[in-house]
């Protein structure tokens, strides 16, 4: 739906820059080291790439949850008129809401009327 797609917006591009930060600070003398040894380009993304990266990694996952939390509250509040937890609200059964035109009168248990 909607709010996924909102929420999911706030969310990847603290992801998306962390990661490729990680992955920029890679130290070049161990992509060196790899290749000379002959590593594949997979065996160095696996073996050098990848552990170096994980902390930016768990880092923007840490960052992304604060996100995602802040873009739910706004998805919730902008893409619906009724604000959070509103759907449910007036909904129950036997709830009545809203106003009416008609006058209501009361009666007591005995049936006699209420005011008058």
């Amino acid at each position: 739906t909607g709010k996924i797609l909102y929420v999911a917006l706030w969310v990847i591009f603290p992801i998306l820059i962390n990661t490729s930060m990680g992955v920029r600070q890679v130290d070049s003398q161990l992509l060196e080291v790899g290749n000379s040894f002959g590593a594949s380009e997979s065996k160095i993304i696996l073996h050098i790439i990848w552990p170096y990266t994980v902390p930016y990694i768990v880092s923007s996952l840490r960052l992304a949850i604060g996100r995602g939390i802040v873009g739910l509250i706004v998805a919730e509040m902008s893409l619906r008129l009724t604000g959070l937890g509103g759907g449910r609200l007036g909904r129950e059964p036997g709830m009545v809401t809203g106003c009416s035109s008609h006058p209501v009168r009361s009666t007591r248990g005995d049936g006699s009327d209420v005011g008058g």
